[in-house]
């Protein structure tokens, strides 16, 4: 599962929130009510996966410690460079 992807349909859908929840496809809140996108339900892998994926080496072991984490993500495309925007994750 590519997280670009999932942050992708989340601006398309204009979406204020990206759910990630383990044992839940990935969701997205769209004017206040919560609409699963079309992906299967998130394993612990997975989920552990995509949010390590965002972490440096500090936010990882802040992770670790506190079992919680909050931060700006700010992604670009790959081939492009072009940023999807300003993100906060908790």
């Amino acid at each position: 599962m590519d997280l670009l992807l999932l942050l992708q349909e989340t601006i398309k859908l204009h979406a204020s929130d990206l759910h990630l929840v383990v044992g839940a496809p990935p969701s997205a809140r769209v004017h206040g009510s919560i609409r699963f996108l079309d992906y299967p339900a998130l394993d612990p892998m997975i989920c552990d996966g995509l949010v390590r994926g965002m972490l440096n080496d500090e936010l990882a072991q802040n992770l670790a410690r506190d079992w919680q984490v909050c931060f700006s993500y700010l992604p670009t495309r790959a081939e492009t460079g072009e940023s999807l925007g300003h993100f906060r994750v908790s």
